[in-house]
């Protein structure tokens, strides 16, 4: 801790990062906040036209304190990318409107993300009449205290002495450690540069400069840029620092001028040699091509690895068959996947459309099916229909508004019907986990053929390479990844922490550089990767709901997924977090604590997760759930569990008629090995089937 605060914040060290978020409405963070913090005239800048650009580095000489200022929006994404790399946290609150349900959302996000320091202060306070003045400010002090217990201390910046008391906490505070941020390497970008070796090239050299902290930089390691993704580096060199060498230049003017009032004495040369030495870039560390990472993400699937079948007779003659119809020009229509090309339809069998049409409500995640024909006639009638849709707005009639009024309307009644539709199969799921009813219209050993009967859910053997799908060959695993992790966090090779360096990026797209065209300013962070951390494998977050969300949340919905430094879009499966090697299946996101499994680029735990459901333009994201990064495990195996049930037709002493449970005596036989369990645990198995209608025998 008196290492860090020492190289953090120090004349020839890095530089504190102070961002300020604005919690209210009325509160804007770059008017009321930075603007007069930075016009302090206890703070000194190197360049006085850099004095109001954010990010924006001062020295302050009373605390010999170096800090960099960063406002930032009430946009919840760009207040967590921003707190992923601060020192300090000034949150700024309104002394005439409340919080409102955004800034404490804001609150929630960066508390379960990782706290750094915080302070708090409040705006527009000196408007108020003096009696109301303490009122505020002690309602404000006590909401602080239950966000921040440690950290109540609040401020204004109304007139410089204020200030200058907020210089003065910020500047004597120690810096609070956040752990998965400080086990990588990071900085916010100051400079941003790029050079053009072919002008023909989609890819451009970025210069990336910043105050390095945390771990060491490495060349020989990937980089992570704040929504760019990854990239190789080139090459890590020392910058000159601003701040420095403006107090430099300072001290030799001034001991310039005390030489030449006391003596006629040249000056000495020393500080010239000095002054070239730090205007010049060294080279803090090259890449090792043997020990670079690669911008390798997934495996290549080996088709010799999976499991080889040989082709029967029958099987070529009805390959033969659906060839010749080809050929002719005769098509069939048949039920398939939307977006399914032509040739790939033509590998769907019938048999699997049969499976789809009768699936019940357990399979309501897969695709939409639809004809292929009548795609292929939409695309077809498209053309004509664009020839006709132009017409005079207008001289457009009420009817069309009518019609067009009456669509929305059905679209959001559509909608309705879903959400409901959705809220019941959340409280039947709730209510009676896993029962399913046997269907009618196809046989139950067709309907749950992939399924196997165990004893004991938590002691049957499972084996974890068993049936895996086939984007299981492209996910890396690790023989011992505790083992692996320790090894990785070890390594402490690069330029090191604490300084102002520049990091060289190779292959950036041109394309993504287009908001700095004009100029770089505002929020820019740079993470370095350990090693493994660009490849893919299975993550598996434990995740609590979030008090506030009331929402329904289903397997393979999709989800904005912030998990340490990256941010993700994806469709997490849940399961149970019990003990074992296997772990139930849950259709839908309940109250409490699940485990949420994606596939992603490798991290290593533990590491904080927040997940958000993006309720599209202009409305604000819902915070589903918290958590932390649990493990990168996949051969944890998630087991999708049913039960079904049936009616006892007759009771004996020894035996009993079960009813309802199927439908036809071939079903009988085919779960006749499978081990039965009453309502009140009692143990059977079927002796015989009864009847022609899947009535049973079980003792």
């Amino acid at each position: 801790m008196t290492r860090l605060n020492r190289a953090v914040g120090g004349i020839q060290g890095a530089s504190k990062l102070v961002v300020f978020v604005p919690l209210c409405k009325d509160v804007d963070a770059a008017k009321d906040i930075f603007l007069k913090v930075v016009a302090h005239p206890d703070l000194q800048v190197a360049d006085e036209a850099t004095r109001t650009r954010a990010p924006s580095t001062l020295y302050l000489e009373k605390f010999r304190q170096k800090f960099t200022f960063l406002p930032v929006e009430r946009d919840v994404t760009q207040i967590l990318e921003a707190c992923k790399v601060a020192e300090f946290v000034v949150f700024g609150f309104s002394a005439e409107e409340e919080v409102d349900e955004y800034g404490e959302l804001c609150l929630a996000c960066i508390q379960a993300q990782g706290v750094p320091s915080v302070a708090s202060v409040v705006v527009g306070v000196d408007s108020l009449p003096q009696k109301k003045k303490g009122e505020v400010k002690k309602a404000l002090v006590s909401y602080i205290a239950d966000f921040f217990p440690d950290d109540q201390k609040l401020f204004t910046v109304d007139n410089t002495l204020e200030i200058l008391n907020l210089l003065r906490h910020l500047s004597t505070a120690h810096t609070r450690p956040v752990l998965w941020r400080d086990r990588h390497p990071y900085m916010a970008v100051e400079q941003l540069e790029w050079e053009e070796k072919d002008p023909a090239s989609e890819t451009v050299t970025l210069r990336l400069t910043g105050y390095a902290k945390g771990k060491p930089f490495s060349a020989n390691r990937l980089v992570y840029l704040q929504n760019f993704g990854d990239f190789q580096v080139e090459k890590i060199e020392s910058a000159p620092d601003p701040i420095y060498m403006m107090k430099y230049s300072h001290r030799r003017e001034r001991t310039t001028s005390i030489r030449s009032e006391t003596s006629d004495m040249s000056v000495d040369s020393t500080p010239e040699v000095k002054a070239e030495t730090l205007t010049k870039r060294l080279v803090l560390h090259l890449p090792d091509p043997e020990e670079r990472d690669q911008l390798i993400a997934e495996n290549d699937i080996d088709p010799l690895a999976n499991d080889q079948t040989i082709l029967d007779d029958s099987e070529v003659a009805e390959a033969q068959v659906q060839y010749d119809h080809i050929m002719k020009g005769e098509t069939q229509k048949k039920l398939v996947p939307k977006g399914t090309s032509s040739y790939q339809a033509v590998w769907i069998t019938e048999s699997d459309d049969e499976k789809g049409e009768g699936s019940d409500s357990e399979d309501e995640d897969e695709d939409a099916m639809e004809g292929e024909e009548g795609e292929e006639e939409q695309a077809e009638a498209e053309p004509e229909a664009e020839e006709h849709e132009e017409v005079d707005l207008e001289n457009r009639t009420g009817a069309e508004d009518d019609q067009f009024n009456a669509e929305e309307d059905e679209e959001e009644y559509h909608k309705f019907i879903e959400e409901k539709q959705r809220a019941m199969e959340s409280r039947d799921d709730l209510e009676f986990p896993d029962e399913v009813d046997t269907p009618l219209d196809m046989p139950a050993r067709q309907r749950f053929v992939k399924y196997r009967g165990m004893k004991s859910f938590r002691t049957s053997p499972w084996d974890p390479y068993e049936n895996l799908p086939l984007d299981y060959g492209r996910i890396f695993d690790f023989q011992n990844f505790k083992r692996t992790q320790k090894r990785v966090l070890e390594d402490e090779e690069g330029a090191a922490p604490f300084q102002f360096i520049t990091v060289t990026v190779a292959a950036v797209p041109r394309a993504l550089l287009q908001p700095y065209q004009g100029g770089f300013s505002g929020l820019l962070t740079l993470f370095g990767l350990l090693h493994h951390e660009h490849k893919t494998s299975v993550l598996n977050f434990s995740m609590t709901r979030h008090p506030t969300f009331e929402g329904i949340v289903k397997s393979k919905d999709p989800l904005i997924i912030h998990t340490g430094f990256r941010s993700l879009v994806a469709r997490p499966i849940y399961s149970q977090p019990s003990p074992g090697n296997k772990h139930k299946f849950e259709r839908f996101f309940q109250a409490g604590r699940s485990i949420a499994t994606i596939y992603g680029p490798i991290q290593y735990p533990p590491s904080p997760a927040l997940f958000f459901r993006d309720n599209g333009p202009g409305h604000v994201p819902s915070l589903v759930a918290t958590g932390t990064l649990q493990s990168v495990n996949p051969k944890r195996v998630v087991v999708k569990r049913i039960i079904l049930t049936g009616s006892p037709y007759k009771i004996n002493k020894r035996h009993a008629t079960i009813r309802y449970m199927f439908f036809n005596p071939d079903d009988v036989q085919w779960f006749k090995p499978v081990e039965l369990r009453s309502k009140y645990g009692r143990v059977g198995h079927i002796k015989e089937s009864l009847g022609t209608h899947g009535y049973m025998k079980w003792y």
